[in-house]
């Protein structure tokens, strides 16, 4: 049973990210390859922000012991000024495989930074120890936190699902996929192409954020054995590399382009 639920509460997780995917791609048509990057990032900052100072050798920054919620604001407005850089350089004047490539390389500037300087997450051991966010204060046991956990990533997820379907029949959604369609002619009626881009590409990297709070990376406690702590599965440069990450977004346009991308 156990297994099952942690299958579906990734499941949950790995929906919001494709439902931010397809703001940047389904709607406005821009293939983002870094878009992994961005919840990697979130996940990093959101377990910074939470678990409090390193203890010799572990290094990184912040350490700082935030409540949970406020630690996942926090990690999204970073991860959102961060893809903020990205999309006014990728997005001007950028499309298809050329802006693919652009937001490629973005991502792979970053996994070397945090890669090699170690004082910035720890480098590649990475950074652990969220085990079970607000877990003490509703005073759930180790097992009833997995039920809750699920049910708090599907509550997200429907939340999500349900912002973006209404976006995508919005005014403003059909003005996205009039430029995925035709930019020169939204263009003619005086629409500012890039800047209707830019809107979309920061809601997919805030969505993205918010998946890399609730990502399991950094929740997933170990099954507790006699005489030995929990402790949470780290979240290293290898759990996102480029090769991971461009791999991860083909499983999710794979998953969802029958449904949502469609729309």
């Amino acid at each position: 049973m156990i297994y099952w639920i942690t299958i579906l509460t990734e499941a949950c997780i790995f929906g919001i990210m494709a439902l931010g995917l397809n703001v940047v791609w389904g709607m406005s048509g821009d293939f983002d390859l870094g878009y992994y990057g961005y919840v990697a990032l979130s996940t990093y900052l959101t377990i910074v922000l939470t678990v409090g100072a390193p203890l010799p050798p572990v290094q990184y920054v912040l350490g700082l012991t935030l409540p949970y919620p406020l630690a996942v604001l926090i990690a999204i407005v970073v991860t959102v000024a961060v893809a903020t850089l990205v999309g006014l350089v990728a997005l001007r004047g950028l499309r298809a495989i050329y802006f693919a490539l652009t937001t490629l390389g973005a991502v792979s500037v970053l996994y070397v930074v945090v890669q090699t300087y170690t004082p910035l997450f720890n480098g590649f051991n990475g950074v652990s120890g969220l085990v079970d966010p607000m877990g003490d204060q509703l005073g759930l046991s180790y097992n009833q936190y997995r039920y809750f956990l699920l049910g708090l990533c599907a509550v997200i997820l429907a939340i999500v699902a349900l912002l973006t379907s209404r976006l995508s029949a919005s005014p403003f959604g059909r003005l996205l996929r009039a430029i995925r369609d035709d930019e020169e002619a939204v263009a003619a009626f005086g629409r500012s192409v890039y800047k209707t881009k830019l809107k979309a590409y920061l809601l997919g990297a805030t969505l993205a954020g918010l998946a890399g709070g609730c990502s399991r990376r950094s929740w997933v406690p170990s099954t507790p054995r006699p005489g030995r702590r929990r402790r949470s599965s780290p979240c290293t440069p290898g759990c996102w590399s480029v090769a991971v990450a461009t791999s991860r977004v083909s499983w999710q346009v794979c998953s969802w382009s029958t449904s949502v991308l469609s729309s």
